[in-house]
């Protein structure tokens, strides 16, 4: 018998803080959870100002700490982390959660450490039935779950999946934290060290381990895409979208196609020509990797509750089955996507704590072990919604 359904680790950083603000609003006195971080006043601040519920206990911990992360995993169902750069905490928590059967979700998006992870611990989940979850934010869930509702209409409709998605970022408002900056800088740094980081990086296969896909479109620095009829430019998450969706299709079986293609690319809609895309490109944060690792960020600080207000995003779907029939689909939601993560998160962690998800123990997506289920979730607790077009129309 566990003493909580839910311990959120990490919880005094810029996200945690917002997954206890989300827990604490949406659930109340309803949730059995904990929070957990390495100083108790910043712990205490956190229920005031969050007015997190008195039976929320607080504990200090630090999560770097092998026992203190074995004590945290077997007081629990599930662990939600946010305490990064997750190359540089994260692993004692993954170890103690494959290790005693605790489910995990995070919000790394560190391709590289997760393929650690996936490699140095999934015998141990199989063995426990943990499910390990991660990349369970912004970056990958709106991409993987997208793509997988996409499908999902596409076999109602046509009774074939798509054999070819284009992900098309159609309008994205927000800013960036510093500790996804620092996260950047730490795998740039890790790359510049080891050659072998670079070739996982540039595949999009690389979480699948012992499979070579097809080859996936290369990025282009600014094209027209017909298809949305927008000038497009690579999506700085592009990569480790793009890794979550043929993870899902792995894990689901391939339902998708071992031959399926995903191309993931943030649109332009003021540009013009490709002299003006190029510059509308250089100028967005979010198709820019350089720019953004330039942005003079700390750990714990990112956007203003106004910019999180002001946020927003929309998604655009555009999947072809072997026939040449089309389905559009849509994904969107209100609010920076530092608003939108810890909701993600949160919900992905409720999601296993109520039991239904048929995944058992070992490395998932979250569209592969939630799928149906979160979408509900995110439509009713999180403010993201899902469409999909009628035949012809255009989402």
């Amino acid at each position: 018998m566990t003493d909580f359904d839910i311990i959120v680790c990490g919880a005094t950083g810029y996200t945690g803080q917002r997954v206890c603000e989300h827990l604490a609003q949406g659930y109340g006195s309803e949730l059995s959870w904990a929070i957990a971080g390495r100083n108790m006043a910043k712990l205490e601040d956190i229920r005031t100002r969050f007015a997190v519920p008195s039976h929320v206990e607080l504990i200090e911990a630090d999560i770097t700490d092998p026992a203190a992360a074995a004590s945290l995993a077997r007081r629990t169902k599930t662990i939600i982390s946010t305490a990064g750069p997750f190359a540089t905490v994260g692993e004692p928590l993954v170890a103690a959660c494959a290790q005693s059967g605790t489910d995990y979700v995070d919000i790394s998006g560190d391709a590289v450490w997760i393929r650690k992870m996936f490699d140095r611990y999934q015998d141990a989940a199989i063995a426990s039935g943990a499910r390990l979850i991660f990349t369970c934010g912004f970056d990958s869930v709106p991409s993987d779950l997208g793509v997988f509702l996409l499908q999902e209409a596409a076999r109602e409709r046509f009774g074939a999946p798509a054999i070819t998605v284009k992900g098309r970022i159609r309008r994205l408002v927000g800013g960036l934290s510093g500790g996804t900056l620092a996260s950047g800088r730490a795998s740039i740094a890790a790359a510049g060290a080891d050659p072998s980081i670079p070739q996982l990086l540039a595949n999009p296969f690389a979480l699948v381990p012992d499979f070579a896909g097809p080859a996936q479109p290369a990025e282009k620095e600014v094209a027209f895409d017909p298809d949305v009829e927008s000038w497009v430019a690579p999506f700085i998450l592009a990569g480790m979208n793009a890794k979550s969706v043929h993870l899902s299709n792995a894990l689901l079986g391939w339902p998708y196609g071992k031959d399926f293609i995903y191309d993931e690319r943030i649109m332009l809609p003021e540009a013009i020509d490709s002299e003006s895309a190029r510059t509308a490109a250089d100028a967005n944060i979010w198709s820019n990797v350089v720019r953004a690792l330039q942005i003079d960020l700390k750990p714990g600080e990112g956007p203003s509750e106004e910019e999180l207000a002001a946020g927003s995003f929309e998604i655009l779907f555009v999947g072809h089955t072997a026939a040449g029939q089309e389905i559009r689909t849509t994904i969107a939601g209100k609010g920076d996507p530092y608003a939108l993560t810890p909701r993600i998160v949160a919900e992905c962690a409720l999601c296993l704590t109520e039991g239904t998800s048929p995944a058992t123990g070992g490395v998932w997506t979250a569209a592969a072990a939630l799928g149906a289920r979160l979408q509900r979730r995110l439509e009713e607790r999180a403010g993201i919604s899902f469409g999909v077009a009628s035949p012809g129309g255009s989402a």
